[in-house]
């Protein structure tokens, strides 16, 4: 369904290892296409009646209250992954509404061995972003300046 397919810059790569080795609490419900449930990012661990609220809420139609409401839109991601094309696979997060690739499907992929991490990845400290721009130069180890 992509005119393009979405790609990944080396900021999404260090986010979805990050992410995944700070080994978060992913619930799994069984159906055609694995669905997954995370918390967002500073929320408390997800359990089993969070995900089913979000379930009754938003795909039963039941009602809630806009507290309700609020904390389940913004503090439980659902991700519908897929194996066979990861890149087909679907997130409720904000980022991925905006680029179509997100840190939780890249880190499902990488959980899945669907892809590799790029050796560049692998060097950048956990929990930190990659400086912007061009590298500096290499300076000659045998100079004084």
């Amino acid at each position: 369904p992509f005119i393009q397919r979405p790609s990944h810059r080396h900021m999404d790569w260090c986010a979805a290892y990050s992410w995944l080795r700070n080994k978060p609490k992913i619930l799994i419900t069984a159906t055609e296409h694995p669905v997954y449930f995370v918390a967002a990012s500073g929320q408390d661990d997800i359990t089993e009646n969070m995900a089913d609220t979000y379930v009754q809420s938003f795909e039963e139609q039941h009602s809630v209250s806009l507290d309700e409401y609020k904390a389940l839109r913004l503090g439980v991601w659902k991700i519908i992954f897929n194996k066979d094309d990861y890149l087909q696979s679907t997130c409720t997060c904000r980022p991925f509404l905006k680029d179509y690739m997100c840190k939780h499907i890249l880190g499902l992929a990488i959980q899945h061995r669907l892809v590799t991490v790029p050796p560049q990845t692998l060097n950048v400290p956990l929990d930190q972003k990659p400086r912007r721009g061009r590298p500096k130069k290499a300076t000659d180890g045998y100079s004084r300046d």
